[in-house]
Formats: structure tokens, C-alpha cells, sequence
């Protein structure tokens, strides 16, 4: 472990950093035919849950990644979904939020269906809610979700039986729906160095008991609320072998779009790959120039504790992380979902 610190201007932040080689490779697709098409994989009590969107049905698998048993199962009917665009652990199981049928799911812990929930996003009349890029679950009805600056806003508390909402966050410009962005004006800002309206208020939403944390991607600002919507602390998490990214997405993605391509999936001007919470804080695998380098941030619930794990050996950049960090022996899972692969290595904190 090595102590460093961040000087921001008149102020220091001090961090811890480790450094975990020893990586093991739980699934690789080229090699292994145990699962079709992992899309997801989140940390729950007694192992880990991991959708496999080619079979489209939900794998839990034990600490020790023992298949224990799946569940799910394509359609419209009581039970079944079309897409899970977010999940959750939850006091009575499993709950998956099906945005193509307007509901969320709910299992046991077991697997089996209890119930579903209406969520239609229209009656709501607010225009984000038809695609939002980030979801959280506070309590049974109450939704954290991005609002693309809509109302001057990052994200909104809302309260889907009421209807009540609570605005949160300052937007850093105007409200551009992701669906809805102007691609010629889109590719002229990248050329001249700005960061695209409909990128600009970009966040990731995750709670735990105590709070909810809203990660702007394009500041590296984080900040924690309470569950009632006060803020509670907020914090500039850019550090220093990040100082060159913005200018490196600007200069791939400039020369991705003049080649008549998509920008990067991997440089979507986010300082931030993924973000995952745990009892104790929130961790985050932060993007970086180099491609083959990954990094997991942690910082405390009160915002004072605050490290950094490099993990050396992975041959491919994952793109979602999940930390299991009360059992004996902590880890974190990595996947990558366009090459098909999970790793698990130690988590130190």
C-alpha cells in the first residue's frame, strides 16, 4: 500500500493505493460454452447474480462460482420480461425494472416470482423517463433517475405512486434527451473540442443504506445525497494520471467521426467506466488512456477515506465491476461484455 495525495488548489486530498496482480478468469467465451451472452453481474447475498442475455434468464452463482440455479424467462406475461435495464437486491429477493413493458419484476431469493409492478414512465408526462440513462432504487417506490438537465436538474427522486419529484444536482448545460441530439452539431462540437449536449449532464446513480451517490461523468464530481434528496458532501474525484484523458476521447473521437464511425464506446467523454456500491462506500473503475490499465476508486460513505486499486493482468478493458465485501475473503468481479469474459481478484479494502 502507498499513501499519495491530490493537490486541488488550496486543498489536498489524500488517498491509499495497492496494486493486485493475482487476476483468475471465471468465463471466457472463446473457451467456454457455460454461459451465451453475459450482459450483467451484480454482487448479492451468498454469491453474485449474472444475466446471460442469450439465454435471457438470470445465473446465480455461489461465492465460489458454483452455478446454484436460474430463473427468467422472455415475454410479456406475469414473470416474464423483454429487457433488464436495471436489477437490484432488495429485502424480498431479486427485482428487475423491464422498461419495453412498463414494470418491475419481482423474485425471491430463490428464483421464483412473486409479483409485477406497473411503472408506466408516460403517465408521468416528463420527457426523460422514455430512455434514461441511469436508474436507482432507494425504497419500494421511490426511483433515483438521470434527467439529462432536464429542469436544470442532474437527476430526480420520484416517488412512482405519487407522482412527487425532487430535483437534484445543477446541470452543466442545456437539457438534450440522448435520443433526440443533433448528430451533424454533435460531430462539429467533437471537432472543436466540446463536449456534446446530449453527453453533458451524463451521471451514474448507486445507493446504499446511507445515501444515494450521483457521479457526474464528464466532471469527475461526486456527490452523495441523502435518501430524502439533501446533499450531503460533494468532491471532485479527478485524479492526476487522469489530467490527459478529456483531451485524448476529444482526439479519438474527432478522428473516429471524420472517418464516418461511432465515437468510442470507451471514450464517451466519461471519467468513469462503472460504478458499484457496497455497505461500507462506493467504488468506481475510472477511465484511462491506456486501454490495457485498469483502476478501481473507493471512497468512504462520509467522503473521508479514500484509495485506489490497480489491477494488473486483465487482457481486455472490463465494462462493469461488482465488489462482494462481506465475506471473509473480499473480492471484486470484472466483465467484460463484448468479449465475453469475468474476472475475480481480490479486493484489499
Amino acid at each position: 500500500m502507498v499513501s499519495c495525495s491530490i493537490d486541488k488548489g488550496a486543498s489536498s486530498i489524500s488517498f491509499d493505493e495497492y496494486v493486485i496482480s493475482d487476476i483468475s478468469t471465471l468465463f471466457d467465451a472463446e473457451e467456454s460454452a457455460e454461459f451465451q451472452s453475459p450482459l450483467s453481474i451484480l454482487t448479492v447475498d451468498g454469491g453474485a447474480l449474472l444475466f446471460d442475455g442469450g439465454a435471457h434468464q438470470f445465473v446465480k452463482m455461489s461465492d465460489d462460482w458454483t452455478r446454484l440455479f436460474t430463473f427468467g424467462e422472455e415475454g410479456r406475461g406475469p414473470g416474464e420480461f423483454q429487457q433488464v435495464n436495471r436489477v437490484w437486491e432488495n429485502e424480498e429477493g431479486f427485482l428487475i425494472y423491464d422498461r419495453p413493458n412498463a414494470k418491475f419484476v419481482q423474485f425471491d431469493r430463490q428464483g421464483r416470482w412473486i409479483d409485477d409492478r406497473t411503472f408506466d414512465h408516460s403517465s408521468f408526462n416528463l420527457d426523460f423517463l422514455l430512455s434514461p440513462a441511469s436508474i436507482g432504487l432507494i425504497e419500494p417506490n421511490l426511483l433515483a433517475i438521470s434527467t439529462d438537465g432536464y429542469n436544470g436538474s442532474l437527476a430526480v427522486l420520484l416517488d412512482s405512486i405519487s407522482g412527487s419529484t425532487t430535483y437534484l444536482g445543477e446541470a452543466s448545460g442545456d437539457y438534450v434527451t440522448s435520443i433526440a441530439h443533433d448528430r451533424p452539431k454533435m460531430i462539429r462540437d467533437v471537432q472543436s473540442g466540446i463536449i456534446p449536449g446530449h453527453l453533458q449532464n451524463s451521471v451514474i446513480l448507486k445507493s446504499n443504506q446511507s445515501g444515494l451517490f450521483l457521479y457526474q461523468t464528464t466532471t469527475a464530481i461526486l456527490e452523495k445525497y441523502s435518501h430524502s434528496g439533501e446533499l450531503l458532501w460533494t468532491e471532485n474525484v479527478l485524479f492526476p494520471f487522469q489530467e490527459d484523458l478529456m483531451d485524448h476521447m476529444f482526439a479519438v473521437n474527432s478522428d473516429r467521426l471524420n472517418r464516418g464511425l461511432f465515437m468510442s464506446h470507451n471514450y464517451l467523454f466519461n471519467y468513469v467506466v462503472s460504478m458499484t456500491t457496497t455497505e461500507e462506500g462506493v467504488a468506481f473503475q475510472l477511465n484511462l488512456t491506456d486501454e490495457n490499465a485498469v483502476a478501481v476508486a473507493w471512497i468512504s460513505n462520509d467522503g473521508e477515506d479514500i484509495s485506489i486499486v490497480h489491477y494488473e493482468g486483465m487482457e481486455h478493458r472490463p465494462t462493469q465491476i461488482a465488489v462482494q465485501s462481506d465475506v471473509k475473503d473480499p473480492y471484486i468481479l470484472f466483465l467484460n461484455l463484448f468479449e465475453g469474459q469475468i474476472y475475480r481478484a481480490a479486493w484489499p479494502l
